[in-house]
């Protein structure tokens, strides 16, 4: 009996993801074991966000002042933290740092010195081995913060407009989206998916990507008995 539980034991220590700071792979396509529980959530939450992020914001541009446009993003931001809370299930993205862009337009970690020259830049490398969550969480968000980081140079120096600040906003959560979109379609690719999966990717209107990803596997197989 003891022996057994011993057995058991051994066996979820090993299929739990790694308790060090260092972020590991959840898209696994040469496995094709399922996906982590938050996966699809995650994706939900970024497009939903996305949708937020286009929605017209709630005050005439032209008369507000700035008062009025920074409570009017600051309740935007909050909303988008309210999806993000409805559609994660997991603790999975818990283990990542807060990146940020410093005022000089630098990747920083969000520690007490932004915008400060002490405030070292930290690379998608930096991101990932002070993470302990899926690696395509990290690549996601580091993406997004890619575009943030972009954003800042092109505006350096320039007033911010409310447009400007949509338009930031926008191309942050979009390269979020297509960024899980592509770890997800790269596994659809190579792996058929169970019926849980199946019924999540409907359920979030993701038919069109997992269609593709049908195709393109039927013809990567097909070209396989082609080349034999």
């Amino acid at each position: 009996m003891k022996r057994a539980a011993l057995l058991v034991a051994i066996v979820l220590v090993s299929l739990a993801p790694p308790l060090e700071a260092v972020a590991y792979k959840c898209v696994l396509t040469n496995t094709c074991k399922p996906l982590p529980c938050e996966f699809v959530g995650e994706l939900n939450a970024a497009r939903a966000s996305e949708r937020a992020a286009r929605a017209p914001l709630p005050i005439d541009v032209n008369s507000a002042t700035s008062r009025d446009v920074n409570n009017t993003f600051a309740q935007q931001w909050r909303d988008i933290m309210a999806i993000y809370q409805k559609y994660r299930k997991c603790r999975l993205h818990a283990g990542m740092p807060d990146l940020r862009v410093s005022r000089d337009c630098r990747i920083v970690y969000s520690d007490g010195t932004l915008g400060q020259e002490a405030a070292p830049e930290k690379s998608l490398d930096d991101a990932k081995r002070d993470s302990s969550t899926c690696t395509e969480f990290v690549e996601a968000e580091y993406a997004a913060i890619q575009e943030e980081q972009v954003a800042c140079v092109a505006f350096r120096g320039r007033k911010t407009t409310v447009g400007v600040l949509q338009q930031r906003q926008l191309m942050t959560t979009h390269a979020r989206v297509k960024s899980l979109e592509a770890a997800l379609l790269q596994y659809l690719k190579s792996c058929k998916p169970d019926a849980t999966l199946s019924r999540q990717l409907a359920d979030s209107g993701l038919d069109a990507l997992a269609r593709k990803a049908q195709k393109d596997r039927i013809k990567w197989k097909t070209a396989s008995r082609a080349r034999k």
